[in-house]
């Protein structure tokens, strides 16, 4: 589990460290503080390749969080302009005469992570520890290779695809853990009963269907149809059991749940953590989502913490770590927060 991060010359931070980081970090802050820059930052170290997407032709790291990329066809088309339109503004101030360094600390040094990345003419090059990347280029390896699996798995604000969540719930079906995927959603929506992996006659792409007890004769309906929050919590929960990520980056945590169900969503992804060994990171700017949090860890209150970033005459942008006994002070002198 990583204990620190510290980011320079990224976005709009010039210079910050967050500490002590605990197993789930719920950041939050006004808008254009670095929320999801923090996210991005993270999601960037933990990358042999930040410039590769091995399962798509379009560039991962612009379209995670912001949909920045644009998809094409290699053969009859020419590449978008990435460079400017997307990694020059990475740098802080957009000065690439700057590297930037992204690390992440952990209590054993050999599981610490670092990133720079910096321009070398009109070239774009990324060295993630053993790994050096130029854009455009492969990587060049050294001998040591980089640990099964992904390192972390991201959740955006944005819908995920329901094809890949498909095949997503296909993979839990294989390793017969479907009736636990179920049980998780059931947390958002008590009427889902089972889940299926259908392709339909004369259709090209499988989709999820759920069993919601309408009753003898009635047709399954499409996961699509349930509502956002449950199709977000879909993707969520079988990439999580399908895959073994060191991290999971969640943007916008709340979005399309009822505020009911976020505190035992909370409870299950702590669970799932501490059973796994998966470190959270997640953005809200709701305020009923830090306390729903606060409530469902308060037996584990180690495990989680409030990242609170906010502007600094000084530093530009200062992060404040809030733990249980902080939050609650909070709480109950109706500080703000979020």
């Amino acid at each position: 589990m990583f204990d620190k991060l510290a980011i320079e010359n990224f976005r709009a931070f010039e210079k910050i460290e967050i500490a002590p980081l605990h197993r789930v970090n719920l950041i939050a802050g006004g808008n254009n503080v670095g929320k999801t820059s923090v996210l991005e930052a993270i999601w960037l170290a933990l990358q042999d390749n930040p410039f590769s997407s091995p399962e798509t032709l379009t560039p991962y790291a612009q379209s995670l969080f912001r949909r920045s990329a644009i998809k094409y066809e290699p053969r009859t088309q020419s590449p978008p302009d990435d460079i400017d339109n997307f990694w020059k503004w990475l740098f802080f101030q957009k000065d690439i005469s700057r590297q930037i360094s992204i690390g992440l600390s952990a209590a054993s040094a050999k599981d610490n992570r670092s990133l720079s990345l910096f321009f070398e003419g009109s070239y774009l090059k990324a060295s993630v520890g053993d790994v050096h990347s130029t854009l455009g280029q492969h990587s060049s390896f050294s001998f040591t290779l980089p640990p099964p699996g992904p390192d972390c798995i991201a959740l955006t604000a944005f819908h995920p695809s329901p094809v890949v969540d498909a095949e997503r719930v296909n993979t839990v079906s294989v390793i017969n853990r479907d009736e636990e995927l179920v049980s998780y959603l059931r947390l958002i929506d008590p009427r889902i009963r089972k889940l299926k992996y259908l392709k339909l006659p004369g259709h090209q792409h499988p989709y999820v269907y759920a069993d919601v007890g309408l009753g003898k004769g009635k047709e399954l309906i499409p996961a699509t149809q349930l509502g956002q929050g449950t199709s977000r919590m879909l993707g969520l929960f079988a990439s999580l059991m399908t895959e073994r990520p060191r991290a999971l980056l969640i943007d916008e945590f709340e979005n399309g749940l009822q505020h009911d169900a976020i505190g035992p969503i909370w409870s299950a992804l702590g669970k799932f953590a501490r059973d796994n060994d998966v470190q959270i990171f997640a953005t809200t700017h709701s305020y009923e989502c830090i306390v729903a949090a606060h409530k469902a860890f308060a037996e584990n209150a180690d495990d989680f913490a409030v990242i609170k970033l906010r502007l600094d005459p000084e530093q530009g942008i200062a992060a404040f770590v809030l733990n249980h006994a902080d939050i609650d002070v909070a709480i109950e002198t109706e500080m703000e927060i979020r």
